[in-house]
């Protein structure tokens, strides 16, 4: 999680640079399978539509990763409980994050085979934390099932995957 001084934003130019400096370096750990910089549009529906070439942790340009974009998003909040629709992801996409459960954490971001996985899952349901109702995940985090289309249109529930992800 990055952090701007009181008063700045994270997606300020001295802020923006001191954190892709920090996940370049963190992305040269011996035991570090692969990082992304957490500003970069790279949900795998978006990848798809706007660059389906580049792999997931490639930059590329286009104006979902124009910084007034990258602002908006920042701006707005939390999605809250939801059934269907798309994730709000506390930290990397969630789809990913199956994706890389599925393929037994043997394959890197760069593997082209990572984004397709990934592309094949769909929210099924959303809780978040709410303090009223005494869920806490972790540190106001959220907790995410999703499922193949096909599986959802079978009715295969058992098929379902589950993640969470706290800040």
């Amino acid at each position: 999680m990055f952090v701007a001084p009181d008063g700045r934003k994270v997606t300020a130019a001295a802020e923006k640079a001191a954190i892709e400096e920090t996940v370049d370096a963190l992305g040269q750990g011996a035991q570090v399978a692969g990082v992304a910089d957490p500003a970069e549009p790279r949900h795998p529906q978006i990848r798809a539509a706007f660059a389906p070439d580049t792999p997931l942790r490639g930059r590329y340009d286009h104006p979902v990763c124009a910084q007034e974009f990258l602002d908006g998003l920042w701006k707005i909040g939390g999605a809250g409980h939801q059934v269907g629709g798309h994730p709000y992801s506390v930290q990397d996409p969630v789809e990913i994050e199956v994706a890389q459960a599925v393929l037994d954490g043997q394959v890197s971001l760069d593997d082209p085979r990572l984004s397709d996985e990934a592309g094949g899952w769909s929210l099924l349901a959303q809780f978040d934390s709410e303090a009223c109702a005494d869920m806490m995940w972790g540190d106001a985090g959220a907790l995410y099932w999703l499922i193949r289309p096909r599986d959802l249109a079978e009715r295969r529930f058992d098929r379902a995957m589950f993640t969470w992800q706290c800040s």
